[in-house]
Formats: C-alpha cells, sequence, structure tokens
C-alpha cells in the first residue's frame, strides 16, 4: 500500500494524466487480482463437479459389468430351467403311459 501512495504522488508532481495512468494502472493490477480469485474458485468448483461426474461414470461402468453377469446368470437358469421341464414333460409322459398300460 505504501509503495501505491509513492507511485502515486511522483505521478502527481508528474502532471495530472501521468498521475490518472497510474491510478487507472494500479486500479486494473487489483481488479485483476479479484477476478482470478473468482475464476480460480469458478474452476475449482468444475473441476469438483468432474470428478462427481467420473465417480458416477465408474459407478455406471461397474453396474454394467454387474448386469452382463446377471443375463448370462438368467440364462444359465434359463437354460436349467428349461432342462427340468423336458424331464419332467418325459417323465409325465412315461407315467401316463404306464397308466394306460396298467388300465389294460
Amino acid at each position: 500500500m505504501d509503495m501505491t501512495l509513492e507511485i502515486l504522488s511522483a505521478a502527481l508532481n508528474s502532471g495530472l494524466f501521468a498521475a490518472l495512468f497510474c491510478f487507472l494502472f494500479i486500479f486494473q493490477i487489483r481488479d485483476s487480482r479479484e477476478r482470478e480469485k473468482k475464476f480460480t474458485k469458478t474452476i475449482d468448483a468444475l473441476l469438483e463437479g468432474l470428478r462427481g461426474i467420473n465417480m458416477v461414470d465408474e459407478k455406471c461402468g461397474d453396474i454394467h459389468g454387474e448386469v452382463k453377469l446377471i443375463r448370462a446368470d438368467c440364462k444359465d437358469i434359463k437354460s436349467i430351467c428349461s432342462e427340468i421341464k423336458k424331464s419332467v414333460n418325459i417323465r409325465r409322459a412315461k407315467e401316463k403311459k404306464e397308466g394306460a398300460i396298467n388300465e389294460f
């Protein structure tokens, strides 16, 4: 702050336009610092959101893999059920034939 006052007093001694230039230059530097802080906060917030999105994407990939495994298991279960149905139908057919033979 002391440096700023020294620069402004030297500029006032050099003339009004020099003082105005120095004032606007210092104002611009301070404004740039504030803008930089805001940009940094915004970038940090966006990066945090991106990290969250990446985590969700990873979880979705994990879930997709689990769904594939479940589908494969369901296919296996359907195949087993189909074999069981065939066995049951064959057994019922045999029982019907035996029942028909026993009636004679």
